[in-house]
C-alpha cells in the first residue's frame, strides 16, 4: 500500500524530530504517552484476568479466566422434564473443544449432571484436559476408555472424607466429600464438591447438597475458613429465610450463584430467592453470564 504525506504530516514530522531526547518538550511527551500506555494495558489485564462464569444447564457451568476453563456438570443430555438441559449444539461446541477446556469435573453420577460417553467423546477430542470424579463416576466411563486411550486423564476422587488436591494448567482443584441431599434416597450417592482455584480466583460448587449434609462437611475440611469469589449453589439451599444465617455462618463470597432450578419454577419463589440474598443470581436462562 502506498502512503501520500499531506503538508500537515511533513509539518507534524518535522516538529516531531526536533523534540529530541532529553528536551522538556519531549520528555513531557513520552510521559504522557508512558502513561496512556500504562492505563490501556492496566485496562487489557483487568478484561484479560476477569473470571466469567456461564450456564450451561442445570448445574453445569464453565469457568473462564484468560486462557483457562474448568467445565463442571455440563456434558448431560435431556433427562426429566425437571431439569434444564444443555443443547445439542452447546454439547457438541464443548466437546470439539471450542472453550479450550483444560478442565472437566463431575460432582456425581445422576443423569442431570453427567453423560458417560459423551464425557469419554470429550475426553476423546481433547488430549491435554483430564477429567475428575468419584469412583462412580469413573466407573461409568471405564468401559469407553478401553477402546480409547484416555485412561490416564481420568482422576478418581476417593470418597473417604479426606481433602484431595490436583494441579493441572496451573489450575489448583481441590475436592471434597459432600453428601447428596435426601440422604434416606440417595444414601449411595457419592457427590463430590470442588473449590477451584484460578488465576487468583476462587469458586466453590457443592453439587447436589443441603446444609444438612453440607454444613458438617464443610467444618471438616474448614471450608468456612475460605474466601471465596463464587459459590455455585442448588436454589434450594437458598429458598428459605434461614438460608441467610446458613451462607453467613459457613460460607464468605462475593457472589452467590443460584442453580438446578426447574423449568416450573414460579415468580414467587424466584423473589425469595431474590429476597434472601443480596448478592446472588439466578441461573434460570442458558447462557446467561456473569463477570466478577
Amino acid at each position: 500500500m502506498v502512503f501520500k504525506l499531506t503538508l500537515n504530516l511533513i509539518v507534524f514530522l518535522s516538529c516531531l524530530f526536533v523534540l529530541q531526547s532529553g528536551s522538556p518538550e519531549y520528555d513531557k511527551l513520552a510521559d504522557d504517552q508512558k502513561s496512556t500506555n500504562q492505563k490501556l494495558d492496566s485496562s487489557r489485564n483487568a478484561y484479560r484476568d476477569s473470571l466469567k462464569i456461564s450456564y450451561i444447564g442445570n448445574m453445569g457451568v464453565l469457568i473462564g479466566c484468560d486462557d483457562r476453563h474448568i467445565l463442571i456438570d455440563a456434558l448431560h443430555k435431556k433427562y426429566k422434564p425437571d431439569y434444564v438441559f444443555p443443547s445439542k449444539g452447546t454439547v457438541q461446541k464443548l466437546i470439539n473443544g471450542d472453550s479450550g477446556i483444560d478442565i472437566a469435573l463431575v460432582t456425581h453420577h445422576h443423569k442431570d449432571h453427567f453423560d458417560a460417553v459423551l464425557v469419554s467423546d470429550y475426553l476423546k477430542e481433547n488430549d491435554r484436559s483430564i477429567v475428575l470424579g468419584s469412583p462412580q463416576v469413573t466407573e461409568a466411563i471405564a468401559p469407553n476408555s478401553k477402546e480409547i486411550s484416555f485412561s490416564n486423564r481420568i482422576k478418581e476422587i476417593a470418597y473417604d472424607g479426606e481433602m484431595h488436591t490436583i494441579l493441572h494448567d496451573e489450575i489448583e482443584i481441590r475436592a471434597f466429600k459432600c453428601p447428596h441431599v435426601n440422604a434416606t434416597r440417595h444414601r449411595s450417592v457419592q457427590n463430590i464438591a470442588y473449590i477451584i482455584k484460578i488465576k487468583g480466583y476462587s469458586v466453590l460448587h457443592v453439587g447436589d447438597t443441603n446444609w444438612d449434609t453440607a454444613r458438617s462437611s464443610f467444618k471438616a475440611q474448614n471450608v468456612i475458613d475460605e474466601k471465596f469469589d463464587a459459590v455455585v449453589l442448588p436454589y434450594w439451599m437458598l429458598l428459605d429465610k434461614s438460608s441467610q444465617k446458613e451462607v453467613l455462618e459457613s460460607l464468605t463470597t462475593k457472589q452467590i450463584i443460584a442453580t438446578h432450578i426447574p423449568p416450573f419454577l414460579d415468580d414467587a419463589e424466584k423473589k425469595a430467592l431474590l429476597a434472601n440474598h443480596a448478592n446472588i443470581v439466578l441461573f434460570d436462562v442458558l447462557g446467561k453470564q456473569i463477570t466478577l
